[in-house]
């Protein structure tokens, strides 16, 4: 486009708390831009900056399905909601019933994002509202702290003999429910456009990282809500016996908790190396339950704590599963 290099003086504009720089007209006309067209602005490691015309990205299609309005229509949705469609549309020729219409309400609201846009007689339209793919390891973490809470709290019911802590936990389950079908959606919409992927700065690889340490997580709060209602079993009944091994159990805890936020900081900053160092940790609460286990079946000790000690030994089993999927 140009024979030799041209350099123009600029001023730097302050409009509002922003700055801007003019164009050189010759420069606009000669890409044919225009008001509306993207630049890609760069900075290399001296400080110098680059404008240059970018392509403008591409509008991902907005996709759409129909479904019947039969007893199957929650578990319809679901499948539409995890397959990236971003309308659902569901309909029942003469009419949709009542009990049809509770099941559309109940599953919406386990579904961030999915909301009723519209409704008739016959027909009922969900929309699911867009969300960034470069925001999914947000939801992930969000999926960690609460999973975490939940094993933690469900020790502190069984120490406090507190039914409202344990029953807080089951009812926490189905956040993290909820954020494991938005991740596994934005995950299989992701793949459908690698090229917008790859332009986020993201990989399949990582998307499969993401996928897999999601539902570890998503099965680490479903045994943490069947610890909480052990723990509900076992703090009816009148026997304390079990409040022997509470300092046990506590250490346990306590370890698994920071031996989980240990390997999501692992994965976030890439320090893949210290993934053994997890491995060697692990040994000592493995140990512990082992004890306890026996102590439950062979001992014939604290019998009514064993379904609360399986619980726990799952989740242990899980966590060392997301230590695996960090490790290089």
């Amino acid at each position: 486009l140009y024979s030799h290099v041209k350099r123009h003086l600029r001023k730097i504009i302050e409009i509002r708390g922003s700055y801007y720089i003019s164009l050189p007209k010759e420069w606009v006309k000669g890409f044919s831009l225009s008001k509306g067209s993207y630049l890609e602005v760069s900075i290399d490691q001296l400080g110098n900056l680059t404008i240059k015309p970018a392509e403008r990205p591409s509008r991902k299609p907005y996709r759409k399905v129909s479904i019947t309005a039969d007893d199957h229509v929650d578990s319809k949705i679901v499948i539409a909601y995890l397959s990236g469609y971003d309308q659902i549309e569901v309909v029942k020729g003469g009419g949709i019933s009542r009990n049809i219409r509770r099941k559309i309400e109940d599953v919406t609201s386990l579904l961030i994002g999915l909301e009723i846009v519209s409704e008739s007689v016959d027909r009922i339209v969900l929309e699911c509202l867009p969300v960034d793919v470069v925001d999914v390891w947000k939801f992930i973490k969000r999926m960690d702290s609460i999973a975490r809470s939940m094993y933690i709290d469900s020790f502190r019911a069984l120490a406090n003999r507190d039914n409202e802590i344990a029953l807080s936990v089951i009812e926490r389950d189905s956040k993290v429910d909820k954020l494991y079908f938005l991740v596994v959606r934005m995950i299989r919409s992701s793949l459908m456009d690698l090229r917008t992927l790859i332009d986020k700065g993201l990989s399949p690889l990582e998307l499969l990282d993401y996928r897999l340490m999601s539902r570890d997580l998503e099965e680490i709060a479903d045994n943490a809500e069947s610890m909480a209602r052990n723990v509900l079993n076992v703090i009816s009944r009148p026997s304390r016996d079990y409040e022997e091994c509470l300092d046990e159990i506590e250490q346990i805890v306590l370890s698994m908790d920071n031996i989980e936020r240990d390997i999501m900081e692992i994965y976030e900053k890439r320090l893949f190396h210290a993934s053994m160092n997890i491995r060697n940790r692990l040994m000592k609460p493995r140990e512990q339950l082992r004890r306890l286990m026996d102590m439950c079946i062979e001992e014939r000790r604290y019998v009514s704590l064993l379904p609360v000690v399986n619980d726990m030994s799952r989740i242990l089993s899980l966590i060392a599963d997301l230590n695996d999927l960090v490790a290089r």
